[in-house]
């Protein structure tokens, strides 16, 4: 198991159109025991911002924080998201077992068209929330 603590993942000026999609953290191995996260994350913050320098334009956001595109598992504990298209998407046919999140005392800032959690077709995961979020923006 590794674990980032304290980080910040900035998205600056992330595009809003054409193809691909921007994640902060891509996700795409194995995992670890059936108790053990492959990753723990731990007092970070994910945000997308237009000036990096001053953090302005946060409210225009990022597109993916976190994206399972193969088999992992994640905990984050205390940590903060801004505005995302989606905040956690989980990519590719997968069975819960393989990609699996726990939220603990984290808390996001949405926008009118994010998404906490975004599952391709034929996606599955298993979650573990204990989580606040905010209602977003008006």
């Amino acid at each position: 198991m590794s674990g980032l603590k304290e980080c910040e993942f900035v998205q600056v000026r992330p595009p809003t159109v054409g193809s691909g999609r921007l994640a902060s953290i891509e996700l795409a191995g194995t995992h670890g025991t059936d108790t053990t996260p492959d990753v723990t994350f731990s007092k970070c913050c994910f945000v997308g911002v237009q000036d990096a320098g001053s953090w302005k334009g946060v409210a225009q956001g990022g597109q993916n924080a976190v994206v399972w595109t193969g088999p992992a598992s994640v905990r984050m504990d205390n940590c903060a998201f801004g505005p995302h298209a989606d905040l956690f998407s989980f990519t590719k046919a997968t069975r819960p077992e393989d990609a699996r999140l726990e939220l603990q005392q984290c808390s996001a800032f949405l926008g009118p068209e994010s998404a906490v959690f975004r599952l391709d077709k034929q996606a599955s995961c298993r979650l573990d929330v204990t989580a606040v979020y905010s209602p977003g923006l008006a």
